[in-house]
């Protein structure tokens, strides 16, 4: 499902996109075998904005969530920081040693997983823009 404030989601639905795109990235799409597939796919999609303001509007929009995007992983890398500062200050460092060095892991796992995450989301809106100023570029 859409997000309810993407505009011309009828044409294009971000989310589903961004899990293929996901998945080309890995090697494991059912759909494109090579990103050139893919850009092609997005390429067909945005010919459906049948005008240049439309295709203005949606990089636009795209830079935007980019942006946010952006802004999100270092949000979550601080709260992460924050949390861990916490549990060590409340860790009673003599008796928890095995349970300190477990956290660590984990947290560095986490915001290791959080990082690859975001940064395939980024990727995927750069293309999308570089796909949009392409099309500008041809007009």
């Amino acid at each position: 499902m859409p997000k309810r404030n993407q505009p011309y989601a009828e044409i294009i639905n971000l989310q589903n996109e961004l899990k293929e795109y996901r998945k080309l990235c890995v090697g494991k799409s059912d759909k494109f075998k090579y990103y050139l597939d893919w850009k092609k796919h997005i390429i067909e999609k945005f010919s459906k904005l049948d005008s240049p303001d439309k295709i203005i509007n949606f990089k636009h929009y795209l830079i935007s969530e980019n942006r946010i995007n952006k802004n999100a992983n270092a949000y979550l890398v601080a709260i992460l920081i924050c949390c861990i500062t916490l549990y060590f200050n409340k860790l009673d460092i003599k008796y928890d040693w095995f349970s300190l060095i477990i956290s660590i892991i984990l947290i560095i796992f986490e915001i290791m997983w959080q990082s690859e995450h975001q940064n395939k989301e980024y990727c995927f809106y750069c293309d999308l823009i570089e796909i949009i100023e392409e099309i500008e570029s041809e007009d």
